[in-house]
């Protein structure tokens, strides 16, 4: 079965860059059409998903820098590492805190 999608979405489901997708593309070992306008890659085109290139199982999908960014300075110790596994507590307890809209106050 085909799943026909722009190549932008193809690359993220993949994992690769955009480029990448394009090069294949052209090389014709990722198989697309043109509707209209618009191109379009098949994802699967044997039914199964399949990356032109596998991509680095290494690669951090959060960089340490955004990371901080996200959570904030931790402390003095670099070594810390932040326990983000009770996000799901930390969520209930400051929905208690949020008020109504005024009109559901009653």
């Amino acid at each position: 079965m085909s799943s026909w999608v722009a190549p932008a979405v193809a690359a993220e489901i993949w994992g690769v860059s955009l480029e990448q997708v394009m090069e294949h593309i052209a090389n014709g070992t990722i198989p697309s059409r043109m509707d209209g306008r618009f191109l379009f890659v098949d994802v699967a085109a044997h039914g199964l998903p399949y990356p032109p290139e596998p991509h680095c199982s290494d690669q951090a999908l959060v960089t340490p820098q955004e990371l901080m960014a996200l959570t904030g300075p931790a402390s003095d110790d670099e070594d810390v590492l932040l326990d983000l596994s009770q996000w799901r507590e930390a969520r209930c307890l400051t929905g208690r805190l949020r008020r109504p809209p005024a009109q559901c106050a009653d």
